[in-house]
């Protein structure tokens, strides 16, 4: 009888000893992908990504040449390049660098402190007085889709605020 509760024991001594090591494991890769996402290099390749996937979905060329997210807030953007469905350029800027307040982000408010562009290039027309603009096919990228009927009702949300302090 006692070696039958030694044997429960160390069974229940090596699960919990396991379940102890997954969760290590799992804390360790969570603080390894939040270290990586902080790296430039990364933020240049998931923006890559982003950029090629609008680029298969649209037919249109777009490209960037690197991302900078630091933290609390700030957001550089270099040589960022749009076409438009005619083969046109819509946007290519040189450098963009935004520093926003994160903590504003959770009350729904977009509170950007700076705003500074170099060397910025767009070409936004329409074809016709009353048609659309060149870069709608953007717009309807990420708009949401109205055909599907929502599971449940929703309650009405708090609407986004934005405010711009600098700009240069």
């Amino acid at each position: 009888m006692n070696d039958g509760t030694l044997i429960k024991k160390s069974l229940w001594q090596r699960i919990i000893l396991l379940l102890a090591r997954i969760a290590l494991a799992v804390f360790v890769l969570i603080i390894v992908l939040l270290l990586a996402i902080n790296i430039p290099a990364v933020q240049t390749f998931i923006a890559g990504k982003f950029l090629k996937s609008i680029s298969e979905k649209t037919g249109t060329e777009a490209s960037l040449g690197s991302v900078k997210i630091a933290f609390p807030g700030t957001v550089n953007l270099n040589e960022l390049f749009l076409r438009d469905k005619n083969a046109d350029t819509l946007l290519y800027l040189h450098s963009l660098s935004v520093d926003v307040s994160i903590l504003r982000l959770l009350k729904n408010e977009v509170a950007v402190k700076s705003l500074s562009l170099n060397n910025v290039t767009t070409n936004i027309h329409r074809q016709t007085a009353d048609g659309d603009f060149n870069f709608r096919f953007l717009t309807d990228l990420f708009a949401p889709d109205t055909t599907k009927i929502p599971d449940t009702v929703s309650k009405p949300r708090k609407p986004w605020l934005i405010k711009v302090d600098d700009i240069s």
